[in-house]
Parts: C-alpha cells; structure tokens; sequence
C-alpha cells in the first residue's frame, strides 16, 4: 500500500519537516533546573551541558564528564559575574593585570571573582578550584607533566563544583540582594563545612 499525499506534499517530506523543528537532544528531565538564568538560550545550554555531563559519568567517560562539568561552570559563572550587586566593570582583569570583558577571563579568575562578589560561598569556591583542576586534564601536556588521568574522582568532583554553584546562584537569586550571597547564607555554608 502507498502512503498517499497530504496536502500536497509527500508522506516523508511531512515526516522530515516535521523531525526538523525537533531539538537534537533534550536534557533528562532529572537535570536539575536554571530558573535563576534569565537568558533562555544560555539556560538551555547550560542544562544541556549539565545533562550531558550526568549521563558521561554514568556511562563511565571520565574525561567527558569532567571537561563538560567544568564549562558548566564556567557558563554559570560567566551568567552571574555581572549580576552582581557590588559588579564592577574595571575590577574585572586578565593575568596580566589588564581590565578586561568577563567572556576573556580564565575559570581560576572566574571563580575568585564570584567568590568575592559573594556569589559563592567559600566551600563552593574550593570545590570549584578542584574541579577546574582536573578540567584542565585535558590537556595531554598538563596530563602527562602531572601523571594524572580523568578518572570517576575527578567527573563527580566537577559535577559536585558545578551543582555547588547552582546551589548557591538559586540561593542568590532568591535573597533579593543582587545575585549576592546574604552574609547569614555564606557563614551557613561555613559552618556545613566545619561540621565533621
């Protein structure tokens, strides 16, 4: 039997207008959410990102899940750095002591910046040093000169860095504060920390 027309046009010329306007893939609707992020695309990506990261550590790709955790960080931070109350434009600087767009900093700067602008905490801000650590295993020099690989450690570090700055941006974002931390939001988290 052969598929007839509809509307004029062809059975598969429906089929693939229609896969056209489909995503390419959709995050897992265990991802955790981004309302905090008012730029849509960004959100989308973002979570994207988070999603893809997730399944990479599932499905034991080490280096996947670390190097995509760590962008999640990266992205968020590079969302919130601006949004901050106390966010000013000259302070922001390269390596070289020069001002500079946010976009142009590396992730250690991303999160020192974010750390003073009291859009981290200070627990938050150490796992995501350690995680932008093992980021930058891929690079094979840096790698090597460490005798490190991405391992399972260095993926569930980097998603736990990534979900800290989450954690803290939707605190931020609910404080009414700027996207600040409330100094009773950053000694909470110091204290969760010194408990042991």
């Amino acid at each position: 039997m052969a598929l007839q027309p509809h509307s004029g046009k062809d059975v598969l010329e429906l089929i693939h207008s229609a896969l056209v306007k489909c995503p390419d893939a959709m995050p897992s609707p265990t991802t955790t959410e981004l309302p905090f992020v008012d730029d849509e695309e960004m959100r989308k990506s973002i979570r994207a990102d988070l999603s893809s990261a997730a399944s990479a550590l599932r499905n034991g790709e080490w280096k996947a899940a670390t190097v995509l955790a760590g962008s999640v960080c990266e992205a968020l931070l590079l969302w919130a750095i601006p949004k901050a109350k106390d966010y000013d434009p000259q302070e922001i600087k390269d390596t070289r002591g020069n001002c500079c767009a946010p976009e142009n900093l590396e992730l250690a700067a991303f999160i020192d910046r974010a750390s003073a602008l009291k859009i981290i905490t200070t627990g938050t801000r150490d796992i995501a040093h350690r995680a932008r650590n093992y980021r930058n295993l891929i690079h094979a020099g840096r790698a090597r000169r460490l005798a490190q690989d991405c391992d399972r450690a260095s993926a569930l570090a980097a998603l736990a860095a990534a979900e800290s700055i989450i954690r803290n941006l939707k605190m931020a974002s609910e404080a009414a504060n700027g996207l600040t931390l409330t100094d009773a939001q950053l000694a909470g988290d110091a204290s969760q920390y010194a408990k042991k």
